[in-house]
């Protein structure tokens, strides 16, 4: 193999389509990175129990189809992994048979698939809290309090958010590694029929834990969690932007089922309107509204209507 064709199949390796987004951008493509999880010690400090392996899980959803992708991200001590792994030489010509090639990881996995259309996702700084809003106006709240943050690891190694189901992630390892035993080269009749993507996506196992949040009569828009957020303090704010006309904006503790069901009876609108509970300062809306929309005029005149 000459060095340009080499470089020329790396260049095709790092290059993936999505065949199923929806490409008149009315669903636009989404990314949201899913952070190491923060547990707190004894002593009540957080720590981040980073496994050396340990991977920043980069997720990719949108269009109409419902589904939630895991991408790839070999890079530092995951890219040494597979590397170690493949036994390549230096010019990539000579892997041994049944070796993993890190051409084949590279290779984005169907993670999750929904009936309904997954429209925003957010987590939490502490990766203990991760919401799904959906087009039907449904949030789903899924909780890792009692997660080993080193037990989701795959066959690599490489330690995941509790959120990825690592048992995706081997068939896909699976696939590659079987791959490389009968074709060393990169053919591309060796992938599924999705565009590159491995397709072995399963629903959700039932053993997922996850309670409903607050559900808005249209889709929701955008999700967005308040930074200080933790499991030390017990409160989990989420902002939650919809397209219903009466509550396009809450925030509400999704710590677990039961401060989400106390704070929707109690309708804690960003407006202050029918509220039972005191609304949030003018300094906390305008971090509110900024982490949703990004538009600084608006949010001001905004601001500037509710708190004269």
């Amino acid at each position: 193999m000459t060095a340009a064709s080499n470089n020329s199949q790396q260049r095709q390796q790092s290059h993936y389509s999505l065949p199923d987004y929806d490409s008149n951008g009315e669903l636009p493509l989404h990314l949201i990175a899913l952070p190491p999880l923060c547990t707190n010690d004894d002593d009540g400090t957080s720590n981040n129990h980073n496994n050396t392996n340990e991977a920043v899980d980069m997720l990719a959803y949108g269009g109409g189809d419902g589904h939630i992708y895991l991408l790839p991200n070999y890079s530092n001590n995951q890219q040494q992994q597979v590397v170690n792994s493949s036994s390549l030489s230096n010019d990539n010509s000579n892997s041994k048979s049944g070796d993993m090639t890190s051409s084949k990881l590279t290779t984005p996995i169907l993670l999750a698939s929904y009936d309904d259309i997954p429209r925003s996702m957010a987590v939490s700084s502490d990766g203990l809290r991760l919401v799904i809003g959906f087009e039907s106006g449904e949030t789903r709240v899924f909780f890792y309090d009692d997660n080993d943050e080193n037990g989701n690891v795959d066959k690599l190694g490489v330690a995941h958010h509790p959120f990825v189901d690592v048992g995706v992630v081997d068939k896909a390892i699976d696939k590659a590694n079987g791959a490389a035993e009968t074709n060393n080269s990169d053919d591309d009749s060796e992938d599924d029929d999705n565009g590159g993507f491995f397709t072995q996506s399963q629903e959700q196992s039932t053993s997922t834990k996850f309670f409903h949040g607050p559900r808005s009569e249209l889709a929701i828009r955008q999700l967005a969690f308040d930074p200080r957020s933790s499991s030390t303090s017990k409160e989990y704010y989420l902002a939650i932007g919809s397209e219903s006309g009466d509550t396009p904006l809450r925030v509400v503790n999704v710590y677990d089922a039961e401060t989400a069901r106390q704070q929707q009876r109690e309708s804690v609108l960003i407006s202050g309107a029918d509220a039972n509970l005191e609304p949030p300062s003018k300094e906390d809306f305008i971090k509110i509204m900024m982490k949703i929309t990004g538009d600084e005029k608006e949010t001001s005149l905004q601001a500037d209507n509710l708190y004269p």
